[in-house]
């Protein structure tokens, strides 16, 4: 857990790194007047931004003393140059522009930009073609940044946001807030664990019948991807399941399977064979065209198996 917090100011980005979001930083804390480097995950950084952040310093054996920050948030700009910094990161938006929207419209341009953007066609330099990309860029920071907070809260780093945001758009927190195990499924690099923790932060009870349908499909998945099996069988998937979600073996039963089974179309048990419906449906095509195939030999000709 993060011990300390620092407010202050990106006065450069000295590193980068585009798949994780790793950043090393030249920072100007409101703190101490010396500029100090700070490293962490923070995909959506800005030269000049104010970012206020939680961490810990470290004693980097080549470096020296750094802070390492583990949460961060970005508080709306207060300040001329804070405004002016921020406006600057908007796409089609320079310095120059950034300065001309603050001297009209001051510490208002946050609620014009929520509100009345077209405002803004006004300002020389802002045109049909700039305004639409200026408030989208807006708009997806503002998101962006929304999705990062919700995440850190449940103890996700930041560096998933972009990922996250770019599957499921504006509708991410209410997808995940729907089914957290959607997250596993559909974002790359984000595992099965990390998903449930993320379930168990949102409330998910550990015995639930989601979290044992998410666990059931996550094994039976998993038995396919490395071990090429079809099917478990009910007993086998029990156990492994159990495990995966580390509960007592006696608290997923075989009803909890054929109740399961039967809500979701995804999970399909046949006698004590429990597939994936995708590899359920493989075996019966492929039972049924070997059936047709034999159908469809000479008479003088049969299967010697």
């Amino acid at each position: 857990m993060s011990t300390d917090t620092l407010t202050g100011q990106v006065r450069s980005v000295r590193f980068k790194a585009d798949d994780t979001g790793y950043v090393i930083l030249s920072f100007d804390p409101h703190e101490e007047f010396d500029t100090i480097t700070v490293v962490g995950t923070m995909p959506d950084v800005e030269q000049g931004v104010d970012v206020e952040l939680k961490g810990d310093w470290v004693e980097h054996p080549k470096y020296g003393r750094q802070f390492k920050f583990d949460r961060y948030k970005f508080p709306r700009p207060s300040s001329k140059e804070g405004v002016i910094a921020y406006l600057s990161t908007l796409k089609g938006v320079k310095e120059s522009l950034a300065r001309r929207i603050y001297e009209a419209f001051g510490d208002d341009v946050f609620d014009l930009l929520d509100n009345n953007p077209e405002r803004l066609i006004d300002i020389r330099g802002i045109g049909p073609k700039t305004l639409p990309k200026m408030v989208k860029s807006y708009q997806d920071s503002r998101e962006l940044r929304t999705i990062i907070e919700f995440l850190q809260e449940l103890g996700v780093s930041a560096g998933y946001a972009p990922r996250i945001w770019r599957e499921f758009g504006d509708a991410a927190i209410y997808e995940i807030k729907k089914d957290p195990y959607k997250l596993c499924d559909r974002v790359r690099g984000f595992g099965f664990k990390k998903a449930d923790e993320v379930a168990l932060g949102l409330g998910i009870g550990a015995s639930s019948k989601t979290r044992l349908a998410a666990g059931i499909k996550y094994v039976l998945k998993e038995a396919a991807n490395f071990n090429g099996h079809c099917y478990l069988l009910t007993d086998e998937l029990l156990t492994k399941a159990a495990a995966l979600l580390k509960l007592p073996g006696v608290a997923i039963q075989s009803s909890d399977v054929a109740e399961i089974c039967t809500k979701l179309q995804s999970i399909i048990q046949e006698a004590d064979r429990v597939y994936l419906d995708k590899y359920w449906k493989a075996e019966h095509e492929l039972a049924d065209s070997i059936i047709d195939q034999c159908g469809k030999l000479p008479p003088d000709r049969g299967l010697d198996i």
